[in-house]
């Protein structure tokens, strides 16, 4: 079958921590192998395959379903494969992984789920982590990172206790963002204005129940070969002192997004804001998506999130 890109597909991976306290107690987290009671990360993730492929995991709606349909990859330190979610679909399989090889032992008809695939990517940094990393990918705006969240909280409760809660947390990382900005090629600028400026009203003119607030205005700069390099000093990811540096004359702009091009990946800084940053990654470009199912080749996308969580996540954890 045919594949290709289309412009209004986005394939992103979105990067959270998983933490673990006691209730009651804020601000103090316990190494994960404390938090599961001495399991290790294969024996966690086994468990967590017996909870979500037992009981197709239900919201506490029950009109959200999230199972395991595939394993893409299992080591001994992460553990990677495809969640679907949804209603019903196609048929699937209930893997148990042994000796890291996924063997079916059960089999999910397709006349009881209906769903879409998403990839995902769970891993412990070391032995002594106090955190667990979830990579979730978005699809468009599409993404099932709230339901396997509430599925995982289910998991921990069930196996540990009501004494223990855990913690998603989007992964925010200064020194990230600094080696992006300082290592990266930073290929496009944009300048984005909330409401219309002047001389643009006009295009309202036709439509009496819009109003200026509900518009952003772009104005994009793009570099065709070595990118920008006299505006790096100026950004950092403590503050940032480019809206000082960089004047537009009639464009007061409220905030600059950078578009900068690291280790072959593109990454969308708002250099802004950089204490908004988080760990997302655009893997559009470097993955097939197919033209039937807008889906991506999962296999590649695979290959791409282990490499992005050993050379760029794991390495700047401190937890």
């Amino acid at each position: 079958m045919a594949e290709e890109k289309k412009d209004d597909i986005s394939i992103n991976l979105n990067c959270y921590l998983i933490r673990f306290r006691k209730k009651n107690i804020k601000d103090i987290y316990y190494k994960v192998n404390e938090a599961f009671l001495n399991r290790t990360f294969p024996q966690i993730r086994q468990s967590l395959i017996n909870f979500l492929d037992s009981k197709a995991y239900k919201n506490i709606n029950g009109d959200r379903i999230l199972y395991l349909d595939k394993t893409l990859s299992v080591k001994e330190s992460y553990y990677s494969g495809i969640v679907k979610k949804g209603y019903s679909g196609q048929e699937t399989y209930i893997d148990e992984v042994s000796s890291n090889k996924a063997n079916t032992v059960n089999t999910i008809f397709s006349n009881q789920f209906n769903s879409s695939p998403f990839y995902f990517l769970l891993a412990q940094a070391d032995v002594n982590s106090k955190c667990l990393i979830f990579l979730s990918q978005s699809y468009k705006q599409y993404g099932f990172k709230e339901l396997f969240e509430d599925a995982f909280k289910d998991f921990y409760k069930e196996i540990i206790s009501d004494d223990f809660l855990c913690e998603f947390s989007t992964l925010s990382i200064a020194s990230l963002f600094e080696k992006y900005v300082k290592e990266g090629n930073i290929r496009k600028l944009r300048f984005k204005k909330h409401g219309l400026i002047q001389n643009t009203e006009n295009l309202l003119s036709a439509d009496e129940s819009k109003k200026l607030s509900d518009f952003d205005v772009e104005l994009s700069i793009t570099a065709k070969k070595e990118g920008f390099l006299g505006i790096k000093e100026s950004i950092n990811a403590k503050t940032s002192s480019l809206i000082e540096t960089v004047k537009i004359e009639n464009f007061d702009y409220d905030q600059v997004f950078a578009d900068v091009s690291y280790g072959g990946r593109k990454r969308i800084l708002n250099v802004t804001r950089p204490e908004d940053f988080s760990a997302s990654f655009d893997l559009t470009d470097k993955c097939d998506i197919n033209a039937l199912t807008k889906h991506p080749n999962f296999e590649k996308l695979d290959i791409e999130a282990i490499a992005l969580l050993k050379e760029e996540v794991v390495p700047n954890i401190t937890e």
